[in-house]
């Protein structure tokens, strides 16, 4: 064991134990599942609430991996036989490895988790190798493992971080740098496997290459903006499709707010009930400000902004922030809010007593005596109890707004039609739980037989039976923490949902949320479920055609578009960067995928460029955002970083005659002195040739090739070897070259950057000798 590793898994162990988590826990032999009060819940590690806790739970080898090693290694069943667990040395690697990305670099719990999914890889490659001496070929076998698990390249791209951030940054085994291992053998499965790292790298990532040429119109890093299909169809699910469960109400609402604020969809699921607030503004003079021009009010909305970096324990602690409302979407996100906030109404009331009482029905006494149908409905959630359906009139009224106060005529028609003899639902239920609660009579003694309507359970011993027999289903009560110190608990939320309300999502019922006893907050991983494109998701089930149905889409998508729409609009990156709640305008720019063409039209050229010709404006802007190269632009950029903008637009203007059409592009070099010694032959090599997107240069240059190809092809026939023949198809074939440079070059580029400077005029004292060799440099 090197001084690193050493170092490395000292800082780690003793960070873990200060923080109560045992260090090499007690586990099976046979399947490495950690013993459950011994294994390690992230989420409580770092003071997130558990109510979705991830684990730290299980040291063995998962058998998806195994199968993969066996294909990728060749090697036959009885020839490969790696271990199904991890040695004691990867288990201490996978702990350390934990314990650094929560508590020493305070990342978030869904990146200690990735790293711990693709450690598990390596460790099976490694075998008995302890970390410290992990070879290359184990650390590429691993990688290739990855790249055939699963469909995105997720895998294989947090290995890849793993063998960077992991061991070549701390230097933890001798063979490092390892990461330049990361690479695919030449198989025709894994080239297919990094192909997906590629676009999924292109998706997450700021991975454009600014260097790279191309069109006008096109945008940069497009594939992080969402497709427009999608896009569209999504907005009119939401806006104009009714929602078919209570969830779906709650999804919907989720969504319009993403699309009109651009917030994370983490940051949307997590804003508060009091979300709103109304700022009034006046004039020093105590006027209302809309009475001088200006705005007299506006709306700003109160959410827990992610990725605050710079703060101790950040992801464990709630940071508060406001984004300022537009004045036409103020009164949408209003109604929006106003309307989700009734809807759930009943379900936050239950979430808070809940909270306070630490009770799963805190409405009844635990010594209550309640009868089987009411005590179905507040497990089950299901507001039908008799045989008799939903009247499809009070169904059709509910549904239309998810009111609460709707769901008594419903209430009202099944008990006056639940009798012993039609009871069926409730009946099926209890009968299909296993180690049921005890089925007590009016006076609480405990009873046998089929349930009826003469049935009664008692309140404790229901509450009891789910926390054993359901605990997926328990409300979340866990608070957080804000940034004061004070909790913050979930029922202060603004988007609250029946958990697990099965009764919607299979049986097409109604769930009554007025009695239901399990609330939760929805999960921004729902959404991205939702709109994953997988069957039963928000486009499968309100598609309007069968493509619709399978369409999907990226929630940080939207994001990206409403960032790049106020670029386009002209918002100031420092506005923009204000409203998102970023540090720096830096971090702005990676959201901004405006086109070429676009970004050309908002720039302003300054006051000193009013002597352009208008017809060279759009020129000089192309010269100021660097698009364009030559004498003329280097000349000018020059003038303007030595003696400032007035100075180089005098230049310009002065110079304006360099800008030339040709059949081929502009032409940037000056011909106010003497005429282009090679007049429009620039296609041939000429420096000072950049194309344009005007799309007769194409015709012209595609025209010219054939004509070369043909003049070529003649040239070749012809008999002999004459120093003439050698020169004519050494001459077209050049020509021939430059031409399909020119035709693949990118609007806006310069098409020969290392080419000749074709336009130079002759130097009338030198020989014709002195001429010919100055034409070549």
């Amino acid at each position: 064991m090197n001084q690193f590793y050493a170092n490395w898994l000292k800082l780690a162990r003793s960070t873990a134990i200060a923080r109560d988590l045992i260090w090499n826990p007690e586990f099976d032999n046979v399947t490495g599942k950690v013993a459950k009060t011994q294994r390690w819940g992230l989420n409580s590690a770092v003071g997130l609430p558990p109510d979705r806790e991830i684990w730290m739970s299980n040291f063995g080898h998962l058998l998806r991996d195994i199968e993969l090693l066996r294909k990728v290694s060749k090697c036959s069943d009885s020839n490969c036989r790696p271990s199904e667990l991890m040695s004691k040395d990867w288990r201490e690697f996978l702990q350390a490895s934990i314990s650094h990305e929560l508590f020493i670099k305070e990342n978030k719990v869904s990146n200690a988790s990735a790293h711990a999914r693709a450690i598990r890889t390596i460790s099976l490659c490694a075998g008995q190798t302890p970390p410290w001496e992990l070879r290359p070929a184990e650390l590429q076998q691993a990688y290739n493992i990855a790249l055939q698990s699963g469909t995105s390249g997720k895998l294989a791209m947090n290995l890849s971080m793993v063998a960077k951030v992991l061991f070549d940054a701390n230097h933890l085994s001798k063979y490092c740098p390892l990461v330049t291992y990361a690479k695919p053998y030449e198989s025709v499965s894994a080239l297919e496997g990094e192909e997906r790292v590629s676009r999924q790298k292109l998706r997450e990532g700021n991975n454009h290459n600014v260097h790279a040429k191309r069109e006008l119109h096109e945008r940069k890093s497009a594939e992080k903006l969402p497709e427009t299909a999608a896009f569209w169809e999504l907005v009119r699910i939401v806006f104009t499709e009714r929602p078919r469960t209570f969830t779906d109400r709650v999804r919907f609402a989720v969504i319009k707010l993403q699309i009109l604020t651009g917030l994370r969809i983490g940051e949307v699921v997590m804003i508060p009930e009091n979300c709103l607030r109304w700022k009034d503004y006046y004039a020093v003079d105590g006027r209302s400000a809309g009475e001088l021009g200006g705005f007299s009010k506006a709306l700003s909305l109160r959410y827990f902004a992610l990725k605050q970096g710079g703060q101790t324990g950040a992801q464990s602690r709630l940071v508060e922030r406001y984004q300022e409302i537009p004045p036409h979407f103020a009164d949408i996100i209003e109604d929006l809010v106003g309307e989700i906030g009734k809807a759930t109404a009943p379900l936050r009331a239950r979430l808070k007593l809940q909270s306070t009482t630490g009770r799963l029905i805190p409405e009844y006494s635990p010594t209550a005596l309640v009868s089987a149908d009411e005590m179905y409905t507040r497990i089950a959630g299901s507001v039908q109890i008799s045989n008799r359906p939903i009247s499809p009139d009070f169904k059709d009224s509910y549904l239309q707004k998810h009111n609460s106060e709707l769901l008594n005529p419903i209430r009202a028609e099944q008990v006056a039609h639940y009798s012993s003899t039609s009871c069926k639902p409730v009946r099926q239920y209890w009968k299909s739980q296993k180690g049921g609660p005890p089925i007590r009579d009016q006076k609480g003694k405990i009873i046998s037989g089929p349930i009826d309507t003469r049935c009664y359970f008692l309140v404790s011993e229901v509450e009891e039976f789910v926390k054993r027999e359901m605990p997926t289903k328990l409300s979340d009560i866990s608070p957080f923490i804000a940034t004061d110190g004070k909790p913050f608990y979930p029922h202060q939320l603004l988007f609250l949902q029946p958990s697990r309300a099965l009764i919607e999502d299979r049986n097409g019922g109604i769930v009554d949320v007025t009695k239901y006893f399990s609330v939760g907050r929805l999960a921004a991983d729902d959404i991205i479920l939702q709109l994953s494109g997988k069957k039963s998701g928000l486009f499968d089930r309100y598609g309007e055609t069968e493509d619709d149905k399978k369409l999907s889409l990226n929630t940080h998508s939207l994001r990206h578009l409403q960032n790049t729409e106020l670029f386009r609009l002209g918002i100031t990156d420092a506005m923009i960067t204000k409203r998102y709640g970023r540090q720096s305008t830096a971090q702005s720019g990676a959201y901004d995928h405006r086109s070429l063409r676009e970004q050309i039209i908002e720039l302003e050229l300054p006051p000193e460029a009013a002597a352009l010709p208008e017809r060279l404006h759009d020129t000089a802007k192309l010269m100021l955002a660097r698009r364009m190269r030559g004498p003329i632009v280097e000349e000018f950029l020059e003038i303007q970083r030595e003696s400032g903008d007035e100075q180089a637009f005098r230049y310009l203007a002065a110079e304006a005659d360099g800008f030339h059409a040709t059949p081929y592009g502009f032409c940037l070099s000056s011909f106010t002195v003497d005429p282009c010694p090679k007049h429009l032959e620039c296609f041939n090599g000429c420096r000072n040739l950049t194309r344009t997107e005007n799309p007769v240069e194409e015709q012209n240059l595609n025209q010219l090739l054939d004509r070369m190809e043909q003049h070529l092809y003649e040239a070749q026939r012809r008999p002999g070897d004459s120093p003439g023949i050698r020169n004519q198809i050494s001459h077209a074939s050049t020509v021939i070259e430059n031409l399909k440079l020119a035709i693949a070059a990118k609007p806006g580029s310069q098409v020969f950057p290392n080419g000749h400077d074709l336009a130079r005029p002759i130097d009338r004292s030198a020989t014709v000798i002195d001429t010919a060799i100055r034409s070549q440099q």
